[in-house]
């Protein structure tokens, strides 16, 4: 068992890998939605890989502190969040400036996402993630991101074909 953030430090992730941290966590946060729970976005230190053997393996979110119940599609921020943690917020949970607020369960898409990308090649700022993006085009991968990564969040989807 690796922690993702220790895995990437390594060497990025394959296609392969990425693709299956992408399902992986894509499959862990339906079972959150199926509960009525939500998460607001990832960190590197949330998720750790195991390694059965070179063609089974698999990413879990193991660390839950960010885990909340679902109210009317929203997830309400009580506290303020962590600094360190923003290059895989959304970008509405990063305008955030007064708390309480409630923000859509949909912000933890784009959050996939950019972890996603981020574990393949790292990403700094927004001119990373479109370069980045655009070098998977035509993979199942690229469009799963693309509808995670809509600006509208209640245009977001979280889809893999």
């Amino acid at each position: 068992i690796v922690g993702l953030n220790d895995l990437v430090k390594e060497k990025p992730l394959s296609y392969r890998k990425a693709n299956a941290l992408f399902q992986c966590l894509f499959l862990q946060i339906q079972d959150l939605l199926n509960h009525n729970l939500g998460i607001l976005y990832f960190s590197l230190n949330d998720i750790f890989f195991i390694e059965i053997s070179d063609d089974e393996f698999y990413f879990l979110l193991l660390k839950t502190d960010k885990i909340k119940e679902i109210k009317d599609n929203h997830l309400e921020i009580s506290e303020t969040l962590p600094k360190k943690s923003n290059l895989f917020f959304s970008p509405k949970l990063k305008s955030l400036k007064s708390f309480p607020k409630k923000i859509s369960f949909k912000t933890i898409y784009y959050s996939l996402a950019l972890i996603t990308l981020h574990s393949m090649k790292k990403i700094t700022n927004k001119l990373d993630i479109e370069n980045h993006i655009e070098s998977l085009q035509e993979t199942p991968l690229y469009w799963a991101l693309q509808r995670c990564l809509v600006k509208d969040i209640e245009n977001r989807t979280l889809l893999y074909i």
